[in-house]
């Protein structure tokens, strides 16, 4: 861990047995949480460096690992193609759920701490309700791995980055594509939302950053409006409207 004003390291976390694959703070601060090769997740403590618990369940690399907003949670994800949900207090693994033979790449919880959203080895994204596991969502379309994918601040958003080059912005209440980056990128490691989802970076393999506004993660809806009549090839006609829309009976 380092000093974020001075840079200067402050401790070494010590313990696992193989490459690191990703670290998370938990909400309050006190600890942090560890995803390793070595197919362990860890808790430390902040203050002492020391482990607190071996979290043991996984029988492959454990690539992901976070704490839940609401610091109750840890879900871990693997290339066993688990998920699992663990007890922040005890320890205890609560849940885990596979999909399908891919790999997970990286498992991130909605700020309500109601959902989990996963990147997937097979090209897909799922959303799932962490108070039963039930699957929400499925978002499929890009051509390669997903490497990591988040929700926006007000969850409504998901964003993914993916092996074949692109960003997606995922829209969760209606499931369906918003918005695809394709910007000459070669394979997308991860994409992330600004807090006030004003803004997305991206990253790639090649060690390039790019930031972009983005103004369907912030708008109102008369800005979603202006937009979708921006997009709009053509107005409905008057047989599709009648097949189509369930109008008042004044506006027949």
């Amino acid at each position: 861990m380092f000093d974020s004003s001075t840079g200067l390291l402050i401790r070494e976390l010590a313990g696992h047995t193989n490459m690191v694959h990703a670290v998370s703070f938990s909400p309050d601060g006190t600890k942090v949480v560890s995803a390793s090769k070595d197919m362990t997740a860890r808790v430390w403590d902040v203050t002492t460096g020391e482990s607190i618990r071996v979290l043991g369940g996984h029988t492959d690399q454990v690539y992901h690992a976070v704490f839940s907003p609401d610091g109750k949670w840890i879900a871990t994800a693997g290339y066993d193609s688990e998920v699992i949900v663990w007890n922040s207090k005890t320890y205890d693994p609560s849940s885990k759920f596979i999909v399908g033979t891919g790999v997970f790449n990286s498992v991130m919880f909605s700020h309500d701490s109601k959902f989990l959203v996963a990147a997937c080895g097979d090209q897909t994204t799922g959303i799932w309700n962490l108070k039963d596991l039930q699957s929400v969502a499925v978002f499929r379309g890009h051509e390669k791995f997903v490497s990591y994918a988040e929700f926006s601040s007000d969850d409504q958003i998901v964003l993914t980055a993916s092996g074949d080059g692109t960003a997606r912005l995922w829209e969760v209440g209606h499931k369906h594509l918003l918005y695809t980056f394709t910007d000459q990128f070669s394979s997308l490691q991860m994409a992330s939302f600004s807090p006030d989802n004003k803004m997305i970076a991206i990253s790639d393999i090649s060690g390039g950053v790019k930031i972009y506004a983005c103004h369907l993660c912030s708008g109102t809806n008369s800005e979603f409006i202006n937009r979708a009549e921006q997009l709009k090839i053509r107005d409905l006609t008057s047989e599709e409207r009648a097949l189509y829309l369930e109008l008042p009976t004044s506006a027949k």
